[in-house]
């Protein structure tokens, strides 16, 4: 019997893609919020043994709270199993520590998870590319953790804001790998930028590694929030005697007036994410080029789950 598909409100998109794709049934699940802010959610559909897929938004510290509510509504319920799929788990600022002292949130945060009621046959988690390489281990052992791979979806959007010939860059050295691993599939030359930090949040391009002069670029980063980043190093590759700079990143936030700072700011021709996370979908549009995830996740669902726990991710 296939697995109950259920979403939480944020990805209710995206999990209808999932289900046209798996054939697996949708679960029903409420969500309603009292006068001061409590909120109420109640599993509508019965689970008791069923397994059952949650994809669900972790975008900020109270969609975290909910879908914690919610796993340990359908353990009480008698779910048999569990399959967490986040499509965007936040915390990527403080996913390590950077002074003693900080608070390392990412892992907090995973512990947390790690707490819901354990059902019976377990909890799967998929994550797609993660901020840190760490992340995956910050989560109890039984936790079987494992990373949904996307990278097709990134090569197709890198040639559709690229076209034909380019160059593959980074936005900062920390991208290194990725981005070099990402220029050799496509069969494209690769560039990275190398920052100095000013402070806690600024920094500069101070040098660039790799010929763009002449060429179009493409900056590939696993996210964009601000996008002083983005725009840093696509002023950089400008200077360097770029023809353009257009920008692909796997989770597009876009806080506030984001993406309407970057597109006014004249260095980024085009923008293009996937729906990793839910203001993606909403922002699409002649600027912001979205594909959907949805046909890598169908398939990590069809697929039997990595042996043991925790599955440690390619460099």
């Amino acid at each position: 019997m296939l697995p109950l598909l259920f979403s939480t409100p944020e990805h209710s998109t995206l999990a209808a893609a999932v289900r046209a794709a798996t054939s697996m049934t949708v679960g029903i699940a409420t969500r309603a919020f009292f006068p001061d802010g409590e909120c109420h959610q109640r599993v509508e559909t019965p689970v008791r043994g069923r397994d059952v897929v949650l994809i669900a938004a972790a975008t900020d510290d109270a969609s975290t709270a909910r879908l914690f509510d919610l796993c340990c509504g359908f353990t009480s319920c008698g779910a048999t199993s569990l399959t967490l799929v986040l499509p965007y788990f936040a915390y990527s600022t403080m996913d390590r520590e950077a002074s003693t002292g900080d608070v390392v949130t990412a892992r907090t945060r995973a512990l947390m998870l790690s707490s819901v009621t354990r059902p019976p046959g377990g909890l799967r988690l998929l994550l797609i590319e993660p901020h840190t390489h760490a992340l995956p281990f910050y989560f109890a052992p039984w936790v079987r953790t494992e990373e949904i791979d996307v990278s097709s979806t990134i090569e197709r959007l890198c040639r559709r804001v690229g076209g034909t010939d380019f160059t593959i860059a980074s936005a900062d050295a920390g991208r290194v790998k990725r981005v070099q691993q990402l220029a050799g599939r496509l069969g494209m030359p690769a560039a990275i930028a190398h920052k100095q930090r000013l402070g806690p949040d600024r920094s500069r391009v101070v040098a660039i590694s790799g010929e763009v002069r002449g060429r179009s670029v493409v900056i590939y980063d696993d996210m964009v929030r601000s996008g002083s980043s983005l725009t840093g190093a696509a002023r950089a590759y400008l200077d360097a005697g770029a023809s353009r700079v257009a920008a692909v990143v796997t989770h597009a936030i876009l806080p506030g007036d984001a993406l309407h700072r970057l597109r006014v700011s004249g260095l980024i021709e085009r923008l293009a994410a996937t729906d990793t996370h839910p203001a993606a979908t909403s922002l699409a549009g002649d600027y912001l080029l979205v594909d959907s995830v949805s046909p890598h996740v169908a398939a990590s669902l069809s697929a039997p789950p990595s042996p043991g726990g925790t599955v440690p991710l390619a460099e």
